[in-house]
C-alpha cells in the first residue's frame, strides 16, 4: 500500500498528486505515523531532482498544518534530502530548520555556464509546455530589468540535467494531457517537467550566489515553484451554496435559461437588501448551468454606483472595470495569509458613461502558488477593497474560509465549492466550480453612505455553445445589473 501511495506522488495529474500528498499528510498524525514517515525518508533519499525532492516534504507540512500537536522530523528530513534547493529551504524553515544549518547557495547550482553555451533547441522550444508560461515570463523580466543571463544558465542547468537523467528529448508525453478542443489536463507534470523546474531553480540559486539577484526576490521566484501553497491547502472546498441559481434544462427549442437565473437573482438580491442579512455577497464566480447544447458561467461583482446625468452606462465596461481591479498583498512564499496593502479609492474611481463605478472588491495579485488547485488560479480569490473598512484588513485560511478581519472582528469571508472538477477540462470550458465574497452588511452600508453611492450587482452570465464535439467553444456573454439608480443625488 505505501508503495502504491509512493508511486501516485509523481504522477502526471496534479490533482493525484495533491490527493496522495493529502493522504500521507493524515497518515502522519495517525497511529501509522512512524511507518509512514520511514517511508517517505526513505523515497526522498532517492530523489536526483530538486522539484522531485520537494514532494517528499510536502506531506509533513501538510501534516504541521493540521496539528497542532505535529513534529516534524527536522533533522531526518535535513540529512536525507540529497537536492536541496532555495524551494526546499523555505519548507524546512517553515517545519522548524534552522536556516543557519542549510546548504550553501553555492552548492545549489552547478558552474557558471560559458559565454559561449548554446542551448539545445528542444529546450528553447518546449520550456512553455513542459512547465507553466510563468518560468519564462520571469525569466525574460530578470534579463529585462537587470541583465542577468538567467535563460543561458537555465539552459546550462537543464542540460546538465537531461545528460545525468538520461531522459528521452520527446513531445510524446504531451500527447498525454490530450487536445485542447476536447477533454483535456489543464497541467501535468512529467519527468521533463521536473527537470525545467530543477534547472530553473538552480539558475535562480546561481543568479542569488553570484550576486547578481536580491535573495528575496529570489525566494518568492522559487516559492512560485511550489505546486500548492500551504495556507490554500488547508481551506477545504464546500459544497454549492444552496442559494446559488439552479435552473432545468429548457424542453423547448427557446433558450429560457438566461431568464430564470436572472430571475433567482433578484429574488437573492431582495432578500439580502430588504431584510435583515448580516452578510452581502460582494462577489461570486462559478458555473451555473450545463444544458443539453450551452453551458452558462456567473460572475457577481459588487459595485458603488451613482450617477452623475441622465444616462445609463453600458454594463460592460462596467463589469470590466470590477474584473480588472486586483489588490496587492504581503504574503511570505508559499504562504497565503497576511495584510492586504492599502488602495487609493481615487484610483478605483472610474467615470463609465453617467455613473461613477467603486468596485467593491478585488481579486489577489500576488501570493498564490497553486498549481495543484488549479480552479483556484482559474478563479483566483478575492477580497474586499481596502479602503471598505476603518482599519487596516488581513487575511488568514482556515479550513471553512479565508477570513478577512480588521483586527476587531472578522469582516468578511471567502469560500469556493468545486462541483464536479476532475484533473481533465472539457475544451476551452471552464472548471466545475465556483467562489463566494461575502462581507459584513454594516461595513458595506457605512460605506455607501460615506460615498454617497449605491451599493449595486453588476452581472455578467457567460454561454458556450459549439455545433460538433471537434469544434472550441464559442462564447457569448449577456449583462444585468441589480440595485443601479438614476437619481442624481445633490452635493
Amino acid at each position: 500500500m505505501m508503495d502504491f501511495l509512493l508511486s501516485r506522488l509523481t504522477s502526471p495529474s496534479p490533482l493525484v498528486r495533491e490527493r496522495t500528498s493529502a493522504v500521507f499528510g493524515d497518515l502522519l498524525t495517525g497511529p501509522q505515523a512512524f511507518a509512514t514517515a520511514a517511508s517517505l525518508l526513505s523515497w526522498l533519499e532517492r530523489q536526483t531532482l530538486e522539484s522531485v525532492a520537494v514532494l517528499g516534504l510536502l506531506p509533513f507540512c501538510r501534516a504541521k498544518g493540521a496539528s497542532e500537536t505535529f513534529e516534524p522530523p527536522v533533522a531526518d528530513l535535513h540529512r536525507t534530502l540529497q537536492r536541496p534547493s532555495l524551494l526546499s529551504n523555505i519548507l524546512l524553515e517553515y517545519l522548524g530548520a534552522d536556516p543557519s544549518t542549510f546548504t550553501p547557495i553555492s552548492s545549489l547550482h552547478s558552474e557558471t555556464a560559458s559565454a559561449s553555451f548554446e542551448p539545445r533547441s528542444f529546450f528553447q522550444e518546449y520550456a512553455g509546455a513542459f512547465t507553466a508560461p510563468i518560468y519564462s515570463t520571469n525569466v525574460e523580466r530578470l534579463e529585462r530589468l537587470w541583465s542577468i543571463p538567467v535563460r543561458r544558465q537555465w539552459a546550462f542547468e537543464w542540460e546538465k540535467l537531461a545528460d545525468a537523467e538520461r531522459v528521452a528529448l520527446t513531445t510524446k508525453p504531451l500527447w498525454f494531457m490530450g487536445r485542447r478542443h476536447e477533454a483535456h489536463l489543464p497541467g501535468a507534470d512529467f519527468r521533463l517537467s521536473e527537470i525545467y523546474r530543477s534547472a530553473y531553480l538552480r539558475a535562480l540559486a546561481w543568479s542569488v550566489s553570484t550576486g547578481r539577484l536580491d535573495p528575496n526576490l529570489a525566494l518568492n521566484l522559487a516559492g512560485e515553484v511550489c505546486p500548492i501553497d500551504l495556507d490554500l491547502w488547508r481551506l477545504e472546498p464546500r459544497r454549492k451554496p444552496e442559494w446559488w441559481p439552479r435552473v432545468d434544462d429548457p424542453k423547448g427549442q427557446i433558450d429560457i435559461v438566461p431568464g430564470q437565473i436572472w430571475q433567482r437573482l433578484l429574488q437573492i438580491w431582495e432578500q439580502q437588501t430588504t431584510g435583515q442579512a448580516s452578510q452581502i455577497i460582494l462577489a461570486a464566480s462559478g458555473r451555473v448551468h450545463e444544458g443539453r447544447s450551452v453551458v452558462y458561467d456567473l460572475d457577481i461583482h459588487g459595485v458603488f454606483q451613482a450617477s452623475v446625468g441622465p444616462a445609463s452606462a453600458d454594463l460592460e465596461p462596467v463589469f470590466q472595470w470590477c474584473e480588472r481591479r486586483s489588490i496587492e498583498t504581503a504574503t511570505p512564499p508559499v504562504r497565503f495569509f497576511g495584510p492586504l496593502l492599502k488602495a487609493s479609492l481615487e484610483d478605483w474611481t472610474e467615470r463609465i458613461g453617467d455613473w461613477l463605478v467603486i468596485p467593491a472588491s478585488g481579486w489577489v495579485a500576488n501570493g498564490l502558488s497553486s498549481r495543484w488547485q488549479y480552479w483556484r488560479i482559474w478563479r483566483v480569490p478575492r477580497f474586499p477593497a481596502p479602503f471598505l473598512a476603518e482599519r487596516d484588513l488581513t487575511f488568514a485560511c482556515t479550513q471553512r474560509a479565508i477570513e478577512i478581519s480588521d483586527g476587531t472582528s472578522i469582516r468578511a469571508k471567502f469560500t469556493d465549492w468545486t462541483d464536479g472538477v476532475t484533473d481533465r477540462l472539457t475544451a476551452n470550458l471552464s472548471p466545475r466550480s465556483g467562489y463566494v465574497l461575502k462581507a459584513e452588511t454594516q461595513m458595506v452600508q457605512r460605506f455607501a453612505e460615506a460615498s454617497r453611492t449605491a451599493f449595486a450587482w453588476i452581472c455578467r452570465l457567460t454561454g458556450y455553445q459549439r455545433r460538433t464535439s471537434y469544434d472550441t467553444f464559442e462564447t457569448f456573454t449577456l449583462h444585468k445589473s441589480f440595485g443601479t439608480r438614476s437619481v442624481i443625488l445633490p452635493s
